[in-house]
């Protein structure tokens, strides 16, 4: 299961500045997002879209771009 995420920069500085001044708790980008009353939209992604952080995930990376 991956959950890419995309948000502008000035978005997510913004939503970041809010957190810290009001001490709010949040779970992830996107609950900062919606935190500020911004939309969040769902899209579907691509499964060769992975989250690399363990050298096992870095072995499937390297075998997705050498298919390509």
């Amino acid at each position: 299961m991956h959950t890419p995420q995309v948000i502008k920069p000035s978005l997510l500085r913004k939503g970041f500045e809010v957190v810290y001044r009001e001490g709010l708790e949040v779970t992830d980008d996107v609950s900062i997002v919606e935190h500020l009353k911004h939309p969040v939209y769902i899209t579907e992604g691509s499964y060769t879209n992975i989250k690399v952080t363990t050298p096992d995930d870095l072995l499937l990376a390297e075998r997705i771009l050498n298919q390509r």
